[in-house]
């Protein structure tokens, strides 16, 4: 049998036919820079035990750092995209995990509202 007589073969015959790859998809996301961390711990009360001023002390060394961070962070992205948004062209994979990681940085552009970068 030559190599041509394939589709004659009682063996490929009746064989689901693959799909067709799907065309890339591109998914437009928004990032507005690094956000400002949630909001600073608040202070326990004059009856607070010792293990709950332990616990706050850790709680603000923790958001200072985080602040500190997103301060750098901001001048960086600053520095290298301006003050404005960014709009970001991916593959839906990489969007959901963008969206997953930092959910208040990136937000879905849906094509009508891509100019409305607060929404």
């Amino acid at each position: 049998m030559g190599r041509f007589d394939k589709a004659l073969d009682e063996d490929y015959q009746n064989q689901p036919i693959m799909p067709a790859i799907p065309p890339v998809q591109v998914v437009t996301l928004i990032d507005r820079g690094p956000q400002l961390p949630a909001p600073a711990p608040t202070q326990p009360d004059s009856t607070a035990t010792p293990a709950q001023l332990e616990d706050y002390e850790s709680d603000v060394a923790a958001y200072v750092a985080s602040v500190l961070k997103f301060r750098r962070e901001r001048k960086e992205f600053e520095h290298a995209h301006g003050a404005g948004p960014v709009e970001l062209k991916l593959d839906p994979l990489t969007a959901r995990e963008f969206k997953e990681r930092a959910p208040e940085r990136y937000r879905d552009c849906l094509p009508r509202k891509c100019g409305a970068w607060n929404q």
